[in-house]
């Protein structure tokens, strides 16, 4: 995957900058909520402009190219050009989150996130981008000819993927796997404390993401994975054995992210899926006298 390039842009369009604050937060929240729920246009014109005050604020490049991207994303949406579809509905909640982490004082921003809006922005039909647009400046900047990734094709053990799809998917599971594993490994330390809910949301992303793009066995990996979580979170202590368990399936998604990485499809191992069925059929109330019977990877 090539280097990614913060390339600072000249946009045509022009707002009076704006600095963060708790108000425009509460804004932001609501503009990104409708457009999340329907596609609101008078919404993505908003945050075209708020997205275009941000750039004229931001002397640091990184936050600077991250807000004329989100301009340009924003005006697609708003001209009809990019529909806010699964992939649409998760950049988006990624441009929330960032934005939370730019207010909160930090200047760097996530790759992963850019390059998923670039691929939106590369589906764009060339023949319909206004000359002059913020659209139209990011994608000239960034090579972006017509249907140029749309055009390239990856086939991997018999699935066709096309590359746009290809490397969204894997900057976004690279992400929820390694956040998954990490989240789990620290719960490991803190058994008596609750299993944190966001942590049951990485896997349900990865169960659903791989499904989108045709990766069935490992939708299931990350599927059954969600389930058990979703079964151990609510009994406190968690039984050791299950967390191993918990741990290598979170471990088996990796490798088998890896393996498609580099063109492999692979399937997980059968036994870590058993194994993670019994723990979602475990019956928690038999622990207490010690009638249940150990589980392990």
């Amino acid at each position: 995957m090539q280097a990614w390039q913060w390339i600072d842009l000249e946009l045509p369009a022009q707002q009076p900058a704006r600095l963060y604050d708790r108000a425009l937060q509460a804004l932001i929240d609501s503009h990104v909520l409708k457009l999340i729920r329907s596609g609101d246009v008078a919404a993505a014109t908003a945050m075209q402009r708020i997205s275009l005050g941000f750039v004229a604020a931001q002397s640091d490049l990184q936050p600077r190219v991250f807000w004329q991207f989100c301009a340009a994303y924003f005006e697609a949406i708003s001209a009809g050009l990019c529909p806010v579809d699964v992939k649409g509905k998760r950049a988006l909640s990624g441009i929330l989150l960032q934005y939370r982490v730019l207010a909160g004082g930090e200047r760097s921003v996530s790759e992963s996130l850019l390059r998923d809006v670039l691929s939106l922005l590369a589906q764009v039909d060339a023949n319909s981008v206004p000359d002059g647009s913020a659209l139209a400046a990011v994608r000239q900047a960034y090579g972006l000819a017509a249907a140029k990734l749309e055009d390239q094709v990856r086939e991997i053990g018999g699935l066709r993927i096309g590359v746009s799809d290809f490397n969204a998917y894997l900057n976004a599971s690279d992400e929820w796997s390694r956040r998954l594993f990490m989240e789990l490994s620290e719960w490991a330390l803190e058994l008596h404390l609750p299993l944190p809910s966001a942590t049951v949301g990485w896997a349900h992303s990865l169960a659903t993401g791989s499904a989108d793009i045709g990766l069935h066995a490992l939708s299931e990996l990350a599927g059954l994975l969600e389930q058990a979580l979703r079964h151990v979170q609510s009994h406190v202590p968690v039984r050791p054995e299950h967390v191993m368990v918990l741990l290598a399936a979170a471990d088996e998604i990796r490798r088998l992210l890896h393996q498609f990485a580099a063109g492999f499809l692979k399937q997980p191992e059968t036994g870590l899926l058993k194994t993670l069925r019994d723990i979602v059929q475990f019956e928690f109330s038999a622990s207490a006298d010690g009638a249940d019977a150990a589980i392990r990877p």
